[in-house]
């Protein structure tokens, strides 16, 4: 059967013990140089909630693997609005996609690209493996892989030209509430979990593709940055790994009496939907009833109130992370290197829905603070001289996002790993910050484009039409080529010093000293805000994610 878009070959692997023949299919752009195989089972999962079993027979799905896997059932996410891209061809609908599916039993699965190098297999060479973990709150698969902007092949396609090739896997994983837990608060983090299973069959499989099991990276962006983290809290020991935009102190972890708060609030919302109360014979949470609603109400009118509620993101269970604040004892377990990043405006998706909250409300939850921490913060973000001005407040309030959730962890943590270097800690750290702004044009509603979360998947997957400016094009060369070159266990750049990307195709090493001192805001060296992260890490992590979660409730929800 041929691929949507490519065209089916008989590709066969062949390892010094193993004969494994497999039909991918030829990547479209590349004239043969990258073959994928779609939608690989890696796990099996017998109902809702339950927890995931590595697949081991998943070859007698094939040896065809050619279309792409199911997602698990989530809200509809419009990929090209939120960059302001056109239409792929042949996609009037604008959603960059033609072939989704939605299940929820059969979305754990994977996709392995590959370079087509005949006989790299036989000769027993192995080639180094970044696992990529896709974004999107923990609700929604951003970008899904059959989306241009999530399509391994020019990063693959790039590390032949560079004769350093790479192997890469993407899957699917539960999402949003499904992912969460079980309603008991026993199985915990299946998303997580489902996580964790396909990377056992990557180590147990990879080398069936000629990928080299224990020269894994692991990597993510956004919340798959999060999982990252995440992941590695739990003793995950990647060689290296690639964190963009995202750590667990972007969307830190909670405590098991919040996170059963959401399952009472949906067994509520189904019953209210439903118009009955009746649940007899069904289980509890805390002392309440939860009935049988979140077991079989039908995916679809789940993710209904899921969306009508706001849940835009969703967070994982803190008691299976260990103490994933200790920073040094977390990433020892990268054996090698750690590669951070973040972009310039990472606050202006939530630029809306901040300006939805009245003033006061935001004020109030500044002042939930002690007072030092509140005049501190309201010195270096002059509450005063600006919440008279509404516009002026409105950009205060989307820095103070910017810098406490993304920019000011992505810095330490550079900081605290390269310092703790000789003293449990072996890997090095390396950041850059992505500044070349979205080349489709201004956020909506905005009157000028800026580098916007996200926005580096734009470079980094290559998924670019040819009418793309020449600026945001050499950053994703530069960038894919720095990760190709991590991938394969070199120094991207000096780890005592930044590079960054942009903006207006101004590329570079930006020494750390000038990241900090400089004042020449005419140069690259003035980046991100150096006397407010100075605050914001005397704050804490705990303090400010309260904050946050009154500056930015749920509609409806108290949790």
């Amino acid at each position: 059967m041929a691929s949507p878009t490519g065209t089916d070959t008989n590709f066969k692997h062949t390892s010094n013990s193993v004969q494994c023949g497999l039909v991918g299919c030829i990547h479209p752009r590349f004239g043969g140089k990258v073959v994928q195989f779609r939608g690989i089972p890696y796990a099996t999962v017998a109902k809702r909630f339950a927890k995931p079993v590595l697949a081991t027979n998943w070859r007698d799905h094939g040896p065809s693997f050619t279309k792409y896997g199911t997602l698990y059932p989530q809200p509809g996410f419009p990929y090209e609005s939120m960059f302001g891209m056109p239409p792929a061809p042949g996609d009037e609908r604008g959603s960059g996609v033609s072939d989704i599916k939605f299940d929820e039993l059969t979305c754990c699965n994977l996709n392995v690209t590959c370079p087509q190098i005949q006989g790299a297999t036989a000769s027993g060479l192995r080639r180094p493996v970044y696992v990529w973990i896709h974004g999107g709150g923990q609700a929604v698969s951003f970008p899904a892989a059959q989306h241009r902007l999530g399509d391994p092949g020019p990063l693959v396609a790039q590390s032949v030209e560079m004769n350093k090739p790479i192997i890469l896997v993407t899957f699917n994983y539960r999402l949003n509430i499904f992912g969460f837990a079980d309603p008991e608060g026993v199985n915990l983090n299946l998303g997580m979990q489902d996580q964790v299973t396909a990377l056992r069959w990557v180590q147990d499989y990879i080398h069936l593709f000629g990928g080299d099991p224990n020269n894994i990276t692991l990597g993510g962006q956004s919340a798959g940055a999060i999982y990252t983290h995440g992941l590695l809290a739990m003793n995950i020991k990647p060689k290296r790994a690639i964190l963009a935009s995202g750590s667990l102190y972007l969307t830190a972890p909670s405590d098991r009496e919040r996170c059963m708060k959401v399952f009472r609030w949906m067994e509520q919302s189904l019953r209210s939907n439903r118009a009955q109360n009746d649940t007899s014979g069904g289980q509890t949470i805390d002392g309440e009833s939860t009935g049988s609603f979140l077991y079989t109400a039908p995916p679809e009118e789940m993710m209904k109130i899921v969306q009508e509620a706001g849940f835009y993101s969703w967070w994982m269970f803190d008691s299976s992370l260990g103490d994933w604040k200790e920073d040094v004892k977390v990433f020892a377990n990268v054996a090698e290197a750690v590669l951070l990043s973040d972009c310039k405006d990472e606050a202006a998706p939530y630029d809306g829905r901040l300006r939805l909250i009245p003033k006061e409300e935001q004020l109030k939850a500044f002042q939930s603070l002690s007072r030092s921490d509140y005049n501190a913060l309201a010195q270096v973000y002059d509450f005063e001289g600006t919440q008279h001005d509404d516009e002026r407040w409105a950009i205060v309030v989307r820095d103070f996002v910017n810098d406490a959730r993304y920019a000011v962890w992505t810095q330490e943590l550079w900081r605290r790993i390269n310092s703790a270097r000789g003293t449990g800690v072996t890997c090095k750290a390396y950041l850059c910050h992505y500044d070349e702004v979205n080349p489709f044009g201004p956020w909506p509603n905005w009157s000028f484009p800026v580098a916007h979360h996200a926005v580096d998947l734009l470079a980094a997957f290559g998924g670019l039409d040819e009418t793309v400016n020449g600026a945001t094009k050499e950053a994703g060369r530069l960038l894919r080529g720095f990760w190709i070159n991590f991938i394969n266990g070199e120094e991207p750049w000096p780890s005592d010093m930044i590079y960054g990307f942009g903006p207006d195709g101004k590329n570079g090493l930006i020494p750390a000293a000038e990241e900090i001192d400089s004042t020449d805001a005419s140069t690259t060296a003035t980046r991100r805000r150096q006397p407010q992260f100075q605050v914001l890490k005397n704050i804490g992590i705990d303090a400010l994610t309260r904050v946050w979660q009154q500056l930015l409730p749920t509609v409806g929800v108290d949790i």
